[in-house]
């Protein structure tokens, strides 16, 4: 995860502004969407919030407080560099554009919340070993209620755990090694859900705490610890490019 604090303070260092940006109400009703290249990059239906998670390496729950508009409305950013950046330069370049256009201001703070620690249930582990040499791709699947992997690290699922139940997740299940599995669930209005295009599962089926001891033999334990947040102190929707 990339500094909150240096980020606030330094955002920018290496180029001041874009060459050019647009920043315009999206009403399309469209997906999120971004594209990138070394001279140019665009988001379409985007809201505030996500661009500031993207801007400043974050996850959805350590961006607090704002208008109500800001995880609702959706704009649409076509913007051009001065010559070739790399992704990094120009996430500190969307952190200007953001302050200049959005008059966004905020400070970054570290509250206790809530959180989980991913650990093996009693019985232990049914992830599978991957098989070595085989000829499928590794990596993940993420649909709506379900994540399905092959041969990648618990430490990779925990990442997603963490974006669908909104709340940071600790890998302290000791388990190395690749493994192949596959998660589905029932998601209910309170995971901000990835919007994958795989259909989510029976209606009758677990929810995800329960479907994450009875598919993949672990277990997520509340509790609290402190986190890094960035709290939102002004916000305004542009008046025009």
């Amino acid at each position: 995860m990339r500094a909150i604090g240096a980020l606030i303070l330094t955002a920018g260092a290496i180029f001041a502004q874009f060459e050019a940006a647009t920043v315009k109400p999206d009403k399309s009703g469209e997906p999120v969407n971004n594209h990138f290249d070394p001279e140019r990059m665009s988001w379409t239906s985007v809201t505030l919030k996500i661009l500031i998670e993207d801007a400043y390496g974050v996850q959805s729950y350590q961006v607090l407080g704002g208008p109500a508009w800001l995880d609702s409305d959706r704009w649409q950013i076509n913007a051009k560099t001065e010559g070739p950046t790399t992704y990094t330069q120009k996430m500190d370049l969307l952190g200007n554009l953001l302050a200049d256009r959005f008059q966004l201001k905020m400070h970054r703070e570290t509250r206790e919340l809530k959180e989980y620690r991913l650990v093996v249930a009693d019985g232990g582990p049914k992830l599978r070993a991957a098989e070595p040499g085989s000829a499928r791709q590794p990596g993940m699947r993420v649909g709506r209620g379900l994540i399905e992997g092959h041969a990648v690290e618990v430490a990779d699922l925990t990442r997603f755990l963490q974006s669908e139940l909104g709340k940071p997740v600790e890998n302290s299940t000791g388990l190395k090694g690749k493994y192949d599995f596959k998660l589905a669930w029932l998601p209910n209005e309170g995971q901000p859900n990835s919007g994958g295009e795989i259909p989510p599962p029976d209606a009758e089926g677990p929810a995800v705490f329960s479907a994450i001891r009875e598919q993949l033999g672990l277990k997520l334990e509340p509790r609290k610890g402190p986190v890094e947040v960035l709290v939102i102190d002004r916000a305004e929707k542009p008046g025009g490019n």
